[in-house]
């Protein structure tokens, strides 16, 4: 069983955390291609997307800044949903986990989001991209089923799927999956779609525990 407990949602600007919260994010090589990913718990999970590590039972992972090259194994996968969730295999001793508030409430159309996730090339590992809630698609086929996805014109590229989607805090929301192109020299048309996290959490069976609450210290009574 793998669960996550639940953080308070953040509300300070993105602008102010976004050096922190791009610190959750990963790469993902499985093969000679890449993707990208992110950290759930402090165990080492990751999400990514299924179509990003294929048919591999082990990736590379490579944290955020370059900062640790690890393997991890493929625990679950989820091929309609286009998910998947690895674990780190050999926990270092120093590595530093960053994850990220859990926003299962999609943002409203026309609010901000960001993308972040290494678009094109591995060396561009980090990148975080802006835009907005296009729309709401609700049973919308896109990969081969009908299913949900938050729609935005986030400027995405191959190499960022399977990477967060945060909102205008910072708290994460989905995690990215697909886009269309135009037919002229293969240029995004900015039309990118992104899993909502409460779905991808659900195809894997990953729950979401409230923190328990601490028990207050309270003095017993004296005897009358």
């Amino acid at each position: 069983a793998v669960s996550i407990t639940a953080r308070p949602l953040a509300r300070a600007p993105f602008s102010e955390t976004a050096t922190h919260t791009k610190q959750a994010a990963v790469l993902v090589q499985a093969g000679a291609g890449h993707g990208s990913g992110f950290f759930i718990t402090n165990q080492g999970h990751i999400l990514t997307n299924q179509h990003v590590v294929g048919n591999a039972q082990r990736v590379r992972i490579v944290t955020a800044g370059k900062k640790g090259k690890l393997i991890a194994q493929v625990l679950r996968v989820d091929t309609e949903r286009d998910v998947a969730l690895l674990k780190i295999e050999d926990m270092p001793d120093d590595l530093k986990i960053t994850t990220l508030p859990i926003q299962k409430q999609w943002p409203a159309v026309s609010e901000d989001i960001f993308a972040i996730g290494a678009p094109k090339s591995a060396r561009l590992q980090d990148t975080i991209s802006k835009g907005i809630v296009s729309a709401h698609r609700y049973k919308y086929k896109i990969l081969g089923t009908n299913q949900d996805f938050i729609q935005g014109d986030v400027p995405t590229h191959g190499g960022n799927s399977g990477g967060p989607l945060v909102d205008k805090y910072g708290n994460l929301v989905g995690i990215t999956v697909a886009g269309l192109y135009m037919h002229e020299g293969k240029r995004s048309a900015d039309l990118n779609f992104f899993i909502p996290i409460e779905s991808a959490l659900k195809a894997l069976n990953i729950s979401v525990e409230k923190p328990k609450k601490p028990v207050a210290n309270v003095p017993m009574s004296l005897a009358q």
